[in-house]
């Protein structure tokens, strides 16, 4: 079996969302990793950023901006979405 290793990055839809039924039940040779945090966003991540690359994943989902783009941060939330 091989194994790849899977980190999903993100804000609560990320930390909240049933990623063994999307992807573990039907791919077992993942090993998954939930970075998201409630209320994260993309400034959050960058300023965590070395902690989400020890995990050493061969895949990073980033999944992020919808909490900024309800407080109307998205031109802040592209460019930090940039750097990332």
């Amino acid at each position: 079996m091989i194994l790849i290793v899977f980190s999903a990055v993100g804000d609560s839809i990320t930390a909240e969302f049933d990623w063994d039924e999307l992807i573990l039940l039907k791919y077992p040779g993942i090993i998954r990793n939930d970075i998201g945090r409630g209320g994260d966003t993309t400034l959050g991540v960058i300023e965590r950023l070395d902690m989400i690359l020890e995990t050493k994943a061969q895949i990073y989902l980033l999944a992020m901006g919808m909490s900024a783009a309800t407080i109307n941060e998205v031109e802040p939330t592209g460019r930090n979405l940039v750097r990332i």
